[in-house]
């Protein structure tokens, strides 16, 4: 029992370093992207990025991806000064890591950039969880027509 305990530790520690140094790598690669919020998503496609469900591949969960999807939020609350309580933000980490693992970086750079411009219509300081993942499936519908009907 004590031998389990200790081998799940160093596993855990070991995942633990991957996830980070995964996570770093992303970031960095996130903020390099060369996209502005009029990129259209043919043109990020074409960039061939990596998306979310890269992140957790071979892991059995989405933590990897949870990990980044909560500092780009972060990032994006920041941004319009909005707090939010943990509940809050892990929800929709989570829903954003199961609904739309497919994202790449740059379709995310890209929404991001949009709601920061304010083309999803103003926020007055009041950007709610329901708010921004209405904003990103509307991004999507808007993708999806992009690439399906153009």
């Amino acid at each position: 029992m004590g031998n389990n305990s200790l081998q799940e530790r160093a596993g855990n520690g070991i995942q633990q370093t991957s996830i980070a140094n995964i996570s770093e790598w992303f970031l960095r690669s996130f903020k390099a992207l060369m996209v502005k919020a009029d990129t259209g998503i043919q043109e990020a496609l074409r960039l061939g990025t990596n998306n979310f469900g890269l992140l957790n591949a071979g892991r059995g969960n989405t933590r990897a991806s949870q990990e980044i999807i909560s500092v780009l939020l972060l990032n994006l609350l920041d941004f319009f000064t909005v707090g939010w309580n943990a509940t809050q933000l892990d929800d929709c980490v989570e829903i954003i890591a199961t609904e739309y693992y497919w994202s790449s970086q740059a379709e995310f750079k890209i929404f991001t950039l949009r709601c920061k411009k304010g083309l999803y219509g103003p926020d007055y300081g009041k950007l709610s969880s329901q708010r921004l993942l209405s904003r990103l499936e509307e991004f999507t519908a808007a993708a999806s027509h992009a690439i399906f009907c153009n």
